[in-house]
Formats: structure tokens, sequence, C-alpha cells
């Protein structure tokens, strides 16, 4: 008898705890480790008129964030909050040029950008009854600033070039939604695993200067090239993290 009311008052504890856990007034600190995200894009233009040119296009971009949490259930299951991340993204692009009249021309780029966001998030826990895992649907939103760098290569047939630049005043601005699970490991600490969906938009300036060698007489020509930018960009992420829940002293046992 002693053991099954031992039994039964663990159980109806650990019960309870993982209801405060996502009560109304529970504190929610933690840090996102990893989130990546991914898109992909090609344009295949082909000109009518002139010399028949048709160009290739093949565009892939990736993006990883990290950094902490903080937010309060307001209700309960409904988390309200704000997060701090730094985030580095990289976007490859080569093209192929081709018409009636020369060889194809390829040219290939790349550029990195380093940006410091802030913003808020919302999260709202699927279910009523407690559990060690449970879903989540969650929604945010960012913006910040940075900068980064860039670099590529070509040919055509007169010549091959290099290009080297700097990208400043990045400004960018994200959001997105995804659908997760949360795997409690003791009362107040659990790891998230999410999928979701991610917009972004991004504007900055750039620097670029590009060295020319002639093909028939080695000579190198320095240009430079100075442009803004904006990118739009849809993407999926995939997001890891930990979490610690601190219910409020009225949740507390």
């Amino acid at each position: 008898m002693k053991k099954i009311i031992t039994t039964t008052v663990l159980l109806f504890s650990f019960v309870f705890a993982l209801k405060a856990q996502v009560s109304k007034g529970t504190v929610f600190i933690g840090t996102t480790i990893g989130t990546t995200t991914y898109s992909s894009a090609a344009d295949n233009l082909d000109y009518t008129s002139g010399s028949n040119i048709n160009k290739n296009t093949d565009s892939k971009s990736f993006g990883f964030s990290v950094g902490p949490q903080v937010g309060i259930f307001l209700s309960n299951h409904f988390v309200l909050g704000g997060t701090l991340t730094y985030n580095i993204t990289t976007k490859t692009t080569d093209a192929v040029t081709n018409s009636s009249i020369n060889l194809p021309v390829t040219a290939h780029t790349q550029a990195t950008n380093y940006t410091a966001n802030i913003g808020p998030f919302m999260r709202y826990y699927f279910f009523n009854q407690p559990a060690k895992t449970m879903f989540y649907w969650q929604a945010n939103a960012t913006a910040g600033i940075g900068n980064g760098s860039s670099s590529g290569n070509g040919v055509n047939v007169n010549s091959t070039y290099t290009t080297d630049g700097k990208v400043s005043n990045i400004f960018n601005w994200n959001a997105g939604s995804s659908i997760g699970i949360t795997h409690f490991f003791t009362n107040s600490v659990g790891m998230d695993i999410a999928l979701g969906y991610t917009y972004t938009s991004a504007s900055s300036g750039n620097v670029t200067g590009t060295s020319t060698t002639n093909k028939t007489n080695n000579n190198i020509a320095l240009t430079s090239n100075n442009y803004n930018e904006t990118t739009k960009t849809n993407g999926i992420s995939l997001g890891v993290g930990f979490h610690w829940y601190l219910p409020s002293k009225k949740n507390k046992l």
C-alpha cells in the first residue's frame, strides 16, 4: 500500500509539474542553437530578337542563425517573447549565356553576409493533456543590420575575369512560422525540433572591383563597379534549441 501511495503522489507531482510548464505566468528562457534555411531558384531566359540569346541562371541560398529567446506564458499554452540572433547567409549564383554569334559566357558569384537581428515571437502549445512531448506552432519576425563580402569569376569569348567586393549597409527583415515538438528531459528543461517556412528581404550597398585578363595579349584591366541590391528569398527552415520553463510562485509545488 505504501508503494502505491508513493507512486500515486509522484505521478500527480509529475503531471502537475508538466502542466505548470505551459501555464500562465511561466517564464520561457532558452536558445536556438541551430536554425538553418535553404532555398533554390533557376531561371531560363530566351530572347526572341537580336542574336537569339539564351541565359540560364541557378542560385542557392543558405542561412544559419543562433541566439537567445525570452518569453512568458500570457495564458495556458501561449508564449509571447523576443529573440536576438546572429545570422550568416551565403548565396551562390551560376549563369551561362549563349548566343548565335559568340561562345558561351559563364559566371559564378558568391556573397556571404553577417547580420544581428532582433524581433518578437509567439508560440502556442497544442492539447490540454500534459505530456513529456508536446507539439507547438510558432510565428516569428526579426529585423537587423550587418555587412559582408562577395567574390566571383567568369569567362567570355575574349577574356577571363575575377571580382572581389565589400557588402555594407545591409538591412534585412524576415518572417516565418514553424511546427515543432518539445521533449521535456526534466520538469523544467526541454529540447525543441521544428520545421517551417521563412521569407527574407535584404537590401545592401556593394563596392566591387573587377580584374579582367585579355586572352590574346594577357593584358590586365582593373575596373570598379558600385551598385545597390535588394534580394527577396523564400525558403524552408530547420531549428533545434533548448529552453527552460520557470513556473511562477503560484504554480510551484
